[in-house]
């Protein structure tokens, strides 16, 4: 299953013996963040058909391998994980850091899975 291990890190927001914090949360999203540019380096390593300099993720494939890995840990209570991270984080976490970028993208995947059906998710 291709980002296995992203998934698990996801699902191990559920595990309160593993992340105990809004801030060890916020962590393990950024692992997630992490964790795919690790698989996708890895899968490019050794092609050498393709400029390294041209292999560019971007924030909206970046948003879509969120939208898989989100739909695939199948975590009922998400929205309550990602409104606990945002209200006991502090600013500097929210809008400057990284972890604030992957707990915006976590969020934004969120919105589109609740507000789009399962066709147009399919579509995008």
């Amino acid at each position: 299953m291709p980002y296995k291990k992203a998934i698990e890190l996801l699902s191990d927001l559920q595990d309160f013996d593993l992340v105990k914090s809004p801030f060890e949360m916020v962590t393990c999203i950024a692992n997630i963040s992490k964790h795919i540019e690790e698989t996708i380096t890895e899968f490019w390593s050794g092609i050498t058909t393709i400029a390294s300099d041209k292999l560019v993720i971007d924030g909206d494939n970046i948003l879509m391998l969120y939208l898989y890995i989100v739909l695939r840990a199948r975590i009922p209570n998400m929205f309550a994980y990602i409104k606990m991270m945002d209200e006991f984080s502090t600013p500097y976490v929210r809008s400057i850091s990284r972890f604030g970028y992957c707990l915006s993208t976590l969020e934004i995947a969120m919105e589109r899975i609740t507000n789009n059906s399962l066709d147009d998710l399919v579509r995008i």
